[in-house]
């Protein structure tokens, strides 16, 4: 039987006080298949961590510019947010979260921002609300 592995197992039933043996025959391609499928669960993992951490933001470079009439955020390329359109700023450890509706809204890394800048944004979208 070249190519072919044979393995025995005994698994002993509680009830009964018999036990089972079953014969497991797996042939070389089978072996390829179980490597292939570690492989891709080991992939899987590997990007799940990576996008978890948030490596791919970590690395890119956040720009905000703020202007008399609203914020740009230069990472997205998007358009200018009117200072009115900004509801509320959540401010967690690292980010500001600016709520602009319900399900909608902009994570602003604050890390390294300068205290200024940060006030700056604060008080106009106080000012947009009073308003």
């Amino acid at each position: 039987m070249s190519g072919w592995i044979e393995r025995i197992l005994t698994i002993p039933s509680d009830l009964s006080g018999e036990s089972w043996t079953i014969v497991l025959r797996v042939t070389p391609p089978t072996w390829a298949l179980v490597l292939m499928g570690l492989l891709l669960m080991a992939l899987g993992w590997a990007s799940y961590v990576g996008l978890r951490g948030g490596r791919a933001a970590r690395s890119a470079l956040a720009v905000c510019r703020t202007l008399s009439l609203g914020l740009v955020l230069l990472l997205i390329l998007g358009p200018m947010i009117e200072w009115p359109r900004i509801r509320e700023i959540r401010a967690l450890e690292d980010v500001w979260l600016l709520i602009l509706a319900t399900n909608h809204f902009i994570v602003l890394p604050v890390r390294g921002a300068p205290r200024e800048a940060l006030r700056f944004i604060q008080d106009k979208v106080r000012a947009a609300r009073a308003a």
